[in-house]
């Protein structure tokens, strides 16, 4: 067997994860910054609108458990080339849709192929990477996600502005896009891990795995950062425009989130494997992103907003590294069933980043304001302390003991 802390073929392989999820995240994403031009050309409502960026992420999170079942009768590889083919074939033919229900059911399917996009990509890491690099290599292949998002936010205005059309030229970018992932995917890509079966993998069952009392931990922090920060990227943009500032600048400001989020990321990461603990950076991260999204109620308007989309961007974003490296650390679980834990941790948060989005179009339309939508994004963030709190400590200072 390789030795998995020289082989110097994981970084290649990490290098695969983060080139997937950048072209995942920047096809989901790529959809929010033109959230009201497609509002106004199909003539829906702030709901509607909101439904069609949901609906992505919605199948991109539930897909991860059928991406599972894929990766374990075609391996990883043959699975992640089926859902890059899959977001780009669906980027490519959304530019040509005219209607809300074709919008819909192309938003569909391109979360299905990020679903199983993402899934391959969390696995690969989980099954290259000692425990001793795996919260910072989890960080790395999160800020592909990152990155991703701030080129979905701030590329496709200027894009369609510079060739002087409509909002479908920036899908035929990122189909594109999407098909130059899929090359590179196919070229580099290997399904065998140089780390061997775990004695967890022998008769793996999912509702082992729902045992577990940390899947269901850091089930509740996943659920509760992914609708706050699906919540303000969706949004965020539209509501600037709204209080005031100019389209250039709302774009700017909310590329602001991504973008921390890829040193955020980075830095998380880092900082739970020197110091070889996940749990404090959980607690002081939910605690601390909860404060800069109800800070949003009282800075809309004012330049402070610069200073906090940055702060939400880094707390949207610090935790990832050591929460995704918590699945394959639990003895019950291990690096064979990571992948498929974490497509079942996806499947049931899903329900908060689908409905989060339509939740503040709803309050919006009820109220006229965004406030209470942002008081829910700081209530759905503070679920994070929730794994910090009684979870269980599977930093390798703790297994040291």
């Amino acid at each position: 067997m390789t030795n998995v802390d020289s082989d110097p073929y994981r970084w290649t392989m990490l290098a695969v994860a983060w080139i997937a999820a950048f072209t995942a995240s920047a096809c989901i994403n790529g959809f929010a910054p033109l959230l009201n031009e497609i509002r106004t050309n199909l003539s829906i409502s702030y709901s509607e609108s909101a439904l069609l960026m949901s609906l992505a992420v919605l199948t991109c999170a539930s897909f991860q458990v059928v991406g599972g079942l894929f990766t374990r009768r075609i391996g990883t590889r043959k699975t992640m080339m089926l859902g890059a083919t899959i977001i780009a074939i669906s980027q490519l033919v959304t530019a040509l849709s005219g209607t809300f229900t074709l919008e819909a059911a192309f938003r569909f399917f391109m979360g299905v192929g990020a679903g199983f996009t993402l899934l391959c990509a969390v696995e690969l890491v989980a099954l290259w990477f000692p425990p001793r690099e795996l919260a910072r290599a989890m960080g790395i292949q999160a800020s592909g996600w990152a990155a991703g998002n701030v080129i979905g936010i701030i590329v496709p205005i200027p894009f369609e502005l510079a060739l002087k059309t409509d909002w479908r030229s920036p899908f035929l970018l990122f189909g594109a896009l999407a098909v130059v992932m899929s090359v590179v995917l196919l070229a580099l890509t290997r399904d065998k891990s140089p780390i061997q079966a775990d004695e967890t993998a022998k008769g793996f069952s999912y509702m082992e795995i729902l045992k577990v009392k940390e899947f269901w931990l850091v089930t509740i922090g996943n659920f509760g950062s992914m609708a706050s920060a699906f919540m303000i990227n969706t949004w965020l943009p539209t509501v600037l425009i709204e209080y005031g500032w100019s389209p250039t600048l709302a774009v700017t400001i909310s590329a602001l989130v991504p973008l921390m989020g890829i040193p955020g990321n980075l830095v998380g990461g880092f900082v739970s494997d020197r110091m070889g603990r996940k749990k404090p950076i959980l607690l002081a991260t939910g605690l601390l992103g909860a404060l800069s999204f109800s800070l949003f109620i009282f800075t809309i308007q004012s330049p402070l907003v610069w200073i906090v989309t940055a702060m939400s961007g880094w707390f949207m974003a610090f935790f990832i590294g050591p929460l995704l490296s918590t699945m394959p650390e639990v003895p019950e679980i291990g690096t064979r069933r990571a992948g498929a834990a974490w497509g079942l941790v996806m499947m049931v948060s899903s329900v908060g980043a689908f409905l989060s989005p339509i939740l503040m179009g709803q309050i919006r339309m009820v109220t006229g304001s965004y406030s209470l939508g942002f008081v829910l994004a700081a209530a759905f963030g503070a679920l994070l302390i929730v794994p910090g709190v009684f979870g269980r400590e599977t930093g390798w200072r703790a297994r040291s003991r």
